[in-house]
């Protein structure tokens, strides 16, 4: 299937953030955020794949690809920086997928804004190498508070 993105520049406070936006308009959204040095063209063969089913849009995060850079990045700031995107986009909630660091972004956005998030999808995310061990839980501290993991869990169940 050859699909039609529309490249679009999305502006938040920080700058702008450039966006591929395809699959099918009445379908649901579908978030896909790259990892740590990649920008959302990483993401493209998936959203490819994906789009007859779903509206996809697959930013390129600050300071990545062609998005302007900010002067201060950091985890938190990118999922901020997501929240006002969604905004921006009047997107009210969505479905995410995520690779890599995408998945560390995604974890904590979803903690600090679970109300606009629908299901998360987390591909090879990137852990603390420390907490690697099967008697060792991979989750972050927050999610072993167990109010704090349903919300990112079941969050739109």
């Amino acid at each position: 299937m050859n699909v039609q993105w529309e490249q679009i520049s999305v502006p938040l406070q920080m700058g702008r953030v450039h966006t591929r936006v395809g699959g099918c308009p009445s379908a649901p959204s579908v978030v896909f955020v790259h990892g740590f040095v990649l920008a959302g063209d990483y993401m493209m063969p998936a959203a490819n794949k994906l789009s007859p089913f779903a509206r996809i849009y697959v930013p390129d995060l600050p300071g990545y690809g062609l998005s302007d850079r900010p002067p201060h990045i950091d985890l938190h700031h990118l999922g901020d920086c997501l929240a006002e995107w969604m905004q921006q986009l009047k997107l009210s909630r969505a479905h995410f997928i995520a690779n890599s660091f995408g998945c560390q972004i995604l974890v904590d956005f979803a903690i600090r804004y679970s109300e606009l998030v629908q299901r998360l999808v987390l591909q090879g995310p990137t852990i603390d190498p420390a907490a690697r061990s099967l008697g060792t839980p991979l989750a972050p501290a927050a999610w072993r508070d167990e109010a704090t993991y349903s919300i990112v869990v079941r969050a739109g169940s």
